[in-house]
């Protein structure tokens, strides 16, 4: 977890999931809803506490499970709608 302190307040950017290398696919896809969860949360605080311009604020989630790493961001549009994409994938040589 990335965290960033801002008028005395403290955010969460970074939000980071990781397994092991054997796990089952039940265990990554429970770990991907996790991992949004907790951005979904994220930008929930963010713009209650501080209310930054929707489209000018992300938070990214890294889910790291058997040898896959996924870079994820979470961004609030123009009509209130959180969006979370999925940006890059990238095997981890082991």
């Amino acid at each position: 977890m990335f965290v960033m302190k801002h008028d005395g307040k403290k955010y969460e950017l970074i939000y980071v999931e990781s397994s092991r290398l054997s796990c089952t696919s039940q265990k990554e896809i429970d770990d991907e809803i996790k991992l949004w969860r907790e951005t979904n949360d994220g930008m929930y605080w963010i713009h209650k506490s501080s209310g930054p311009d929707k489209g000018e604020f992300r938070i990214i989630g890294i889910q790291v499970a058997r040898r896959i790493m996924r870079l994820n961001v979470l961004i609030r549009d123009i009509e209130n709608i959180h969006r979370y994409y999925h940006l890059y994938e990238a095997k981890i040589p082991v």
